[in-house]
């Protein structure tokens, strides 16, 4: 078995589980998290459609297809997660806004480049 029909079988089967049990924390429209990650019913059927794709492609031997179509999508997804979020409204992705904007100003880290240099002397 090739590495592309290995890809397509294993991220089909885990999509495909995360999808499921993620209409189990967060049924219908609702929202949840599933370990860290915000989940909400257009991201459990994204994660089920994504996971059916794959194992299609496993059965239909459109293994190589299928990798570059994930490719893709996660591409389009991590440039979407610099985006304020949530996306349109449907999909949380993380983002910019998720995790840090809630947290106490102490445990945020300084922004880049805010760090001055402590014991240097400036020039004249």
């Amino acid at each position: 078995m090739n590495l592309a029909r290995v890809y397509a079988i294993a991220f089909g089967v885990v999509y495909t589980l995360v999808g499921l049990i993620g209409f189990a924390i967060a049924p219908g429209l609702s929202t949840g998290t599933l370990i860290i990650f915000p989940i909400n019913g257009p991201h459990n059927v994204a994660h089920l459609l994504v996971g059916l794709l794959g194992i299609a492609a496993f059965l239909l031997n459109r293994n190589v297809e299928y990798a570059r179509f994930m490719a893709v999508l996660f591409a389009v997804l991590t440039v979407a997660g610099f985006a304020p979020q949530p996306l349109l409204s449907l999909i949380p992705l993380g983002g910019p806004t998720s995790d840090y904007t809630r947290r106490p100003p102490s445990l945020r880290p300084p922004p880049a480049g805010s760090i001055a240099r402590q014991g240097v002397p400036h020039a004249a």
